[in-house]
């Protein structure tokens, strides 16, 4: 799996994300499927990503 890095944040230095919402994400791979609950964060300065929050 790839993960995109978002976008350094254009109101300061680092990002500060905000708890959103869960996200329920679906994996279908032929005849298995893989379901995981992420969370939704999201920064002042429009980016969003899932998982949690980084150090």
């Amino acid at each position: 799996m790839t993960t995109n890095k978002p976008r350094p944040c254009t109101l300061g230095k680092r990002h500060s994300w905000q708890y959103q919402q869960d996200v329920k994400i679906t994996r279908v791979n032929g005849r298995s499927a893989q379901i995981s609950l992420r969370g939704l964060y999201q920064c002042e300065c429009g980016a969003k990503k899932y998982g949690g929050p980084s150090p």
